[in-house]
């Protein structure tokens, strides 16, 4: 398989992933990084599709949350322009919250706004899809042989918001 052959098949790939799990049509013009380490089972695909840079993360376990794309964000140096929420549904974190609270809590009915934003760091997020709004100069990579996270790339952006 020649380089050209498996970046078209590594596109195709995270369009059929974002379609299926986000229900967005996301073209993939450019892979700017691929299979970055980002935990032991776990990786990140930054790709451009039109004006915007996406950071998509995949746990292979599908034991991510929210607050782990979050910390790995912070991490590889990149700030959030947005999270997406799974299926397109903006409700979709408080509602896993709510579930994740009244799990934890059955007979606690009221539930105040702080904490439901609290247990959105616990709700299932894998994968996860994020557009970016700045690259702070690098990316780095988890390095599990050493439990460490390594500059991998040099790389800046920042996305200038137009009002």
């Amino acid at each position: 398989m020649t380089e050209y052959e498996y970046n078209a098949m590594r596109k195709r790939h995270c369009e059929s992933v974002v379609q299926r799990h986000f229900h967005l049509h996301l073209p993939v013009e450019e892979l700017l990084f691929d299979d970055i380490e980002t935990g032991a089972d776990s990786y990140a695909v930054l790709f451009r599709s039109g004006r915007h840079l996406y950071a998509l993360f995949v746990d292979e376990q599908q034991r991510q949350t929210l607050s782990d794309v979050k910390s790995m964000m912070r991490s590889m140096g990149i700030k959030p322009l947005k999270v997406l929420p799974p299926h397109a549904d903006p409700e979709y974190f408080a509602r896993e919250a709510e579930h994740e609270f009244s799990t934890a809590y059955p007979a606690i009915k009221m539930i105040d706004p702080e904490t439901i934003r609290f247990y959105q760091g616990y709700v299932t997020y894998a994968p996860g899809l994020v557009r970016i709004g700045e690259i702070n100069g690098s990316i780095k990579r988890y390095v599990s042989s050493v439990p460490h996270w390594q500059t991998a790339f040099e790389y800046r952006f920042k996305r200038i918001q137009v009002s």
